[in-house]
């Protein structure tokens, strides 16, 4: 190691060797400072190699704190400090780990020159990116070693912290604009809903898919984590102001260009990239992790093209916890598909209503059409999520809503009302905390076009590997030989090694098709049911200790075309089935709410959508009385007042619209009336 670099290590572990900080952007180590002691090392080298440091996690949004305890427990070679399997380079291996540090795909098996591991389920997801980063390139003995190092450092006890819920409520936070009034201003590009992984996914390996905050495809660009704004008057010149009040602290790099991050209240950050100038005192402050107080409208630098930012434009962008957030919230259709990303929080509107009228700051609230309401009393404790396609996805039981993209279509099913996607069209359901891949089994009826082929349903950990890698349950239709086959595929936590596949032949004619999967670890039990009765079973797979984020219906990949099925009834339950239960729900008998008997209290499962605006108040009446009212929940334990009375739930959205759905509960009598299947 020459000298020019020996400097630098020397510097870094120097850094290691003081209390270790909170970043400007996020949380970080005991509250310390990241970086050198001021004037213990004295080298423009090791300045860089901090400046590299915090700008990369600051752009990012990965921990400052984690970066320098990944540098910790590197080998101190001098072009891959990290890892010797990242890319070369300190700022190549820096934006590396940060990509990793900030995704949610991360594999649940680990691949060596000598061998695998299979991670922890007990691992949160900050330490399974950490223990694969440090495996890069590395032997399992030097990967331990590795481990070992991280493990002194005090980024350690970080990544083992779960990453915090982000509250729905914004706690009263309004966003001023971030340049001065009378400005002109061309919004480039917007926040991506459909998985904002920009930092952490090359181009060429993004899911080409591309959803604004209004639900639309087609706006720029893929994976984008913020929104860029040019100034067609100044492009390098406009005045970049504070959009709240708050602690700005300042960055720069040559690689990442000129930065500032504001913390406010609540959890919140905003991000100002690609700055051509910091102005003021925090121009003194760059990299030095010292905050400085701001007010909404104070300047904070101009715009520019520093970085890697090619057009000259402001990159803003806004964090709560950690998590990324669009400040024009979600006015698409059903659910917010970003949600469903580990590094995403709920978005809401932002922008203060004094600029309604001004640029894209008035809220859409154009809508005119009330929330899809569904009210089951006393749902089925084994039934973790129930949707029946009645002319909307939204399910009957089960928590959250459906991420949709493009236009399902609704059509007349085997139970009711079936839905049916048709090539980009997505529908999907969260799996936590409906799927459980420790014991469980899902029903659906599917009807099968002439020769259709392809996945009924699946959800992988790894959904982009050939057939999906570790962590996959799929059900799909195939051509084998010249016999059309239903297969229920596994692939275990070691991958592909682990792949069973339970086989069930079909028939040619086209049709609705039963199936039920049922699936128990703790044995290794698997069966699949055709139209009611048993087709296949083992108790020998290897199953999965961990799944994707969401069951996909139609294909096995959100990127792929959806297969040519169609839909009804679609159950999860919390526990297997028996071969009477099978063949109720083959025949039209299976219930899913309970038969009431007389109690002091009952469950009452609310389910509520809306296609262009947020859910708003909800409010509870028994017999005409009103029993609550507030901010809209999922989950009601009510004291019924008498045998026979009546219940009545209102959900409003934020446009005003009001939805209502009322039952009579006779208690110690059946509630539940099924669905006549269609002849």
């Amino acid at each position: 190691m020459d000298m020019r670099h020996r400097a630098i290590w020397l510097a870094l572990v120097a850094m290691l060797a003081l209390p270790l900080p909170a970043r400007a952007a996020g949380t970080g180590c005991e509250d310390g400072r990241v970086g050198l002691a001021a004037g213990s090392v004295a080298t423009t080298d090791a300045g860089t190699a901090l400046s590299l440091v915090l700008s990369t996690a600051a752009l990012s949004g990965a921990s400052a704190c984690v970066l320098v305890g990944l540098l910790a427990a590197g080998d101190g070679t001098t072009d891959r400090p990290i890892a010797p399997g990242g890319p070369a380079g300190l700022a190549e291996q820096l934006a590396w780990a940060a990509a990793w540090l900030r995704s949610d795909t991360v594999p649940s098996v680990l691949e060596f020159r000598d061998g695998r591991v299979v991670l922890p389920a007990r691992l949160t997801l900050q330490e399974r990116a950490v223990w694969l980063v440090l495996a890069a390139g590395r032997g399992q003995t030097a990967w331990l070693r590795a481990r070992e190092r991280f493990e002194r450092h005090p980024a350690a006890a970080e990544v083992r912290r779960a990453a915090p819920a982000a509250p729905r409520d914004v706690d009263g936070v309004v966003l001023e604009r971030p340049w001065p009034a009378g400005t002109r201003v061309a919004h480039l590009s917007f926040f991506d809903h459909y998985v904002p992984d920009v930092d952490r996914v090359p181009a060429q390996q993004r899911n080409r898919v591309m959803i604004d905050y209004l639900g639309r495809t087609g706006s720029r660009y893929d994976g984008h984590d913020g929104h860029d704004y040019t100034f067609p008057d100044a492009p390098f010149a406009t005045p970049v102001l504070a959009a709240a009040p708050g602690t700005a602290y300042a960055f720069g790099s040559d690689a990442r260009g000129l930065g500032v991050v504001i913390r406010h209240a609540a959890g919140f950050e905003t991000v100002y990239w690609h700055l051509g100038s910091i102005d003021g005192g925090l121009a003194a402050l760059i990299d030095r992790q010292i905050g400085l107080p701001v007010v909404a409208g104070e300047r904070i630098g101009t715009s520019g093209a520093s970085g890697t930012s090619g057009t000259p434009h402001l990159h803003f962008e806004v964090r709560r916890h950690g998590k990324q957030f669009d400040p024009y919230g979600w006015y698409g259709p059903a659910g917010d598909p970003c949600v469903g990303y580990a590094w995403c929080a709920p978005s809401s509107w932002l922008w203060s209503p004094a600029l309604a009228g001004e640029f894209d700051f008035t809220p859409p609230l154009t809508d005119a059409v009330a929330p899809h309401l569904i009210m089951t009393v006393d749902p089925d404790p084994a039934v973790a999520l129930l949707a029946q396609f009645d002319g909307h996805a939204l399910q009957a039981i089960g928590q959250g809503v459906p991420q949709l993209a493009g236009a399902p279509t609704f059509v007349s099913g085997r139970m009711g009302d079936a839905v049916t996607l048709n090539g980009t069209d997505r529908l999907a359901y969260a799996t936590a905390p409906h799927l459980d891949p420790a014991l469980g089994a899902i029903a659906l009826w599917v009807y099968v076009p002439l020769a259709a082929v392809g996945t009924v349903l699946a959800s992988s950990a790894d959904p982009t590997a050939a057939g999906g890698g570790a962590g996959t349950l799929e059900l799909r239709r195939e051509l084998r030989g010249v016999t059309y086959t239903w297969v229920f595929a596994t692939i275990g936590d070691a991958g592909t090694t682990q792949r069973d596949e339970l086989l069930a032949a079909d028939g040619l004619a086209p049709g609705w098709r039963h199936l039920v999967l049922v699936w128990r670890r703790s044995d290794g039990l698997k069966q699949l049911s055709l139209d009611g009765r048993l087709a296949a079973s083992t108790t020998r797979a290897a199953l999965p200790t961990s799944l994707g984020t969401t069951l996909e219906l139609g294909r096995l990949a959100p990127t792929t075309p959806a297969a040519a099925f169609s839909y009804d009834e679609l159950v999860i339950y919390r526990t297997i089935r028996t071969a009477s239960q099978v063949a109720a729900l083959a025949n039209g008998n299976a219930r899913f709410s309970v038969a009431p008997v007389p109690r002091d209290r009952i469950t009452v499962d609310v389910n509520a959508m809306d296609r262009e605006s947020a859910l708003g108040e909800l409010v509870v009446y028994t017999d005409d009385r009103l029993v609550s009212r507030g901010a809209f929940r999922e989950t009601l334990l009510l004291q019924p007042p008498a045998a026979l009375w009546s219940l009545t739930v209102r959900v409003a959205d934020a446009a005003g619209n009001v939805s209502t759905s009322t039952q009579v509960v006779p208690l110690g009598r059946q509630l539940f009336v099924p669905r006549v299947a269609a002849p």
